[in-house]
């Protein structure tokens, strides 16, 4: 299945959350048995400048960066990063959940 593609807008200072429902090919809930799931955020060239706490409900994926981690960042006035949800599992194709670029917006 192709990611879901969503564009970002991430606060300096302010704690950072989103959700995505994952569905599998037919449309029933994705099962994440086994799987593990992260997430990152990179600039634009891919070095990797943090980390997202990632919860699994279900088939619920939150990914979150605290107050700490997003007033860290240097803001930028276009889309200078990107973002990847990420599901591995042993034996098992990648998944990729969802992807695009962000924004960090100046307190």
């Amino acid at each position: 299945m192709p990611a879901l593609q969503h564009n970002i807008l991430i606060e300096q200072g302010a704690t950072f959350q989103r959700e995505f429902t994952v569905t599998n090919s037919t449309g029933a809930a994705f099962d994440f048995t086994g799987y593990t799931v992260t997430a990152e955020l990179k600039t634009s060239p891919g070095v990797k400048v943090a980390d997202f706490i990632v919860d699994v409900i279900g088939n619920k994926v939150l990914i979150e960066l605290t107050e700490a981690a997003t007033a860290a960042l240097a803001a930028t006035t276009n889309y200078q990063h990107r973002y990847v949800v990420l599901a591995t599992k042993a034996m098992a194709p990648d998944y990729r959940i969802a992807q695009g670029f962000a924004i960090i917006s100046a307190v």
